[in-house]
């Protein structure tokens, strides 16, 4: 049946799929015989792969119910799967296309939980697909969003099961917190309440993927409407960690979400903000070497600018020991940081003490957060330099407008000549060499 008359006509039907002509794709269906009929149901896009869309997952993805009426009508296989091992119920469920996915989940032998690649059912990409962000072509996000509310619903009546897991061990509730879909959130503890225990492959928990979705930011207080259903039923995923240490709050403060992270913050924030990671870091540590000022801010509120000064514990296995904020935001180039963290020194109450042990704190292997803004982190020495290079002139311009006796002039003086051995781009070298001279001629 591939002869060239048939993959014409095969082609002109596809057309007609995608145009939503259905007068045409019935005028030339009916010229088909019934015993070439499955043959047109069975073929692909593409006569070159075997494995492309068929009629059917066109059908699905564009919302073609009408096509999907008459290959139900006439016995046509429902389950094909493309080159993603994705069946037309798959299709249906990620646009969000409600006629197309009861049509097919209504129909005989058709699996309600089938996996295309990488494990994902049609229950997880309808959560995934139902973030409330504005869609090409559509002015009523909320109308969108109820589309893939009620694929939810209509798959879970139908028997789809919402604990499955894909490779990474996310499940549908996963999937939806991280999509930020606060009702099919709620649709999905309404049925299974025992999600909300379930953690990723890598520990994450929902209230994780809540706080380091893309949504989290754009909607922050949509999420913290569905945190605090989260919390509502149990409080205790403020403090669970994932694999690597993180809380929740670390991933909101990280993403600059002030707002959620404020929301989680209502409970034991102390707590939360010296919780230590398995590197050692501290929320403080963390939004300094992401830059995120206004959460730092946040913490600042909380705990106050002595935070500032928090050292990673020495016995620290990633070789960071006794590193400040400071230090990670030089090293990343976060001037904006830098700056404030500077400017509560000069102005908090621990100005009675010398300032140049705040200014340049030293780690456990002697470097400074001079050094870490001169060098970079490990193997990106070439990037950020214009921002790392911003870092050093705040530190020289801090310690330039600070007396120093002559023995503290002269250990910083050694201390930046170091660094210079250490140091490769011109332009950061030129920077060190001019502060030395500049430090010797102000004292």
């Amino acid at each position: 049946m591939q002869d060239d008359t048939f993959c014409e006509c095969l082609k002109r039907l596809f057309k007609a799929v995608e145009l939503d002509d259905e007068q045409e794709f019935v005028k030339l269906y009916t010229k088909v015989s019934f015993d070439d009929r499955l043959f047109i149901w069975r073929g692909r896009k593409s006569r070159y792969c075997n494995k492309s869309d068929t009629l059917l997952h066109v059908a699905a993805r564009l919302g073609r119910a009408w096509l999907l009426r008459l290959a139900v009508h006439d016995g046509a296989p429902l389950s094909l799967t493309s080159i993603h091992n994705k069946h037309p119920l798959h299709e249906a469920a990620q646009t969000g296309a409600v006629e197309c996915l009861r049509i097919l989940i209504c129909a005989v032998n058709v699996p309600v939980d089938p996996l295309k690649r990488a494990d994902w059912t049609p229950l997880m990409l309808a959560c995934a697909a139902s973030s409330p962000q504005p869609i090409t072509g559509m002015n009523d996000t909320s109308h969108a969003t109820s589309r893939f509310v009620e694929c939810v619903r209509l798959l879970l009546q139908h028997g789809a099961d919402p604990s499955f897991t894909n490779k990474d061990g996310w499940n549908c509730l996963h999937v939806a917190a991280r999509a930020g879909c606060r009702e099919i959130v709620s649709v999905l503890l309404q049925h299974s309440p025992e999600l909300i225990h379930t953690k990723t492959s890598n520990g994450r928990t929902c209230l994780h993927c809540l706080t380091s979705c893309q949504m989290s930011a754009t909607d922050p207080y949509e999420s913290c409407k569905i945190a605090q259903n989260l919390l509502d039923r149990f409080p205790q995923l403020l403090f669970i960690p994932d694999a690597c240490g993180t809380i929740p709050v670390f991933d909101a403060l990280r993403r600059g979400n002030v707002i959620l992270a404020s929301g989680l913050l209502r409970i034991d924030p102390d707590k939360q903000l010296e919780h230590c990671d398995k590197l050692g870091l501290k929320a403080v540590h963390v939004v300094a070497e992401s830059g995120e000022l206004d959460s730092l801010k946040l913490i600042e509120k909380h705990l106050g600018s002595g935070t500032f000064e928090s050292k990673v514990a020495l016995d620290c296995v990633a070789g960071i020991g006794g590193v400040t904020p400071l230090h990670l935001a030089c090293r990343s180039g976060q001037h904006n940081i830098v700056k404030h963290i500077l400017d509560s020194f000069r102005n908090s109450s621990v100005c009675d003490r010398p300032l140049h042990p705040l200014i340049c704190p030293l780690d456990i292997r002697g470097c400074s957060p001079m050094w870490y803004a001169a060098v970079g982190s490990a193997g990106l020495g070439g990037t950020s330099v214009t921002q790392r290079i911003c870092c050093l002139k705040l530190l020289f311009d801090a310690l330039l407008a600070i007396p120093h006796d002559p023995e503290t002039c002269s250990f910083i003086s050694d201390h930046v000549v170091s660094i210079l051995s250490c140091v490769s781009n011109a332009s950061i070298h030129q920077v060190l060499e001019n502060f030395v001279v500049d430090l010797l001629h102000s004292n």
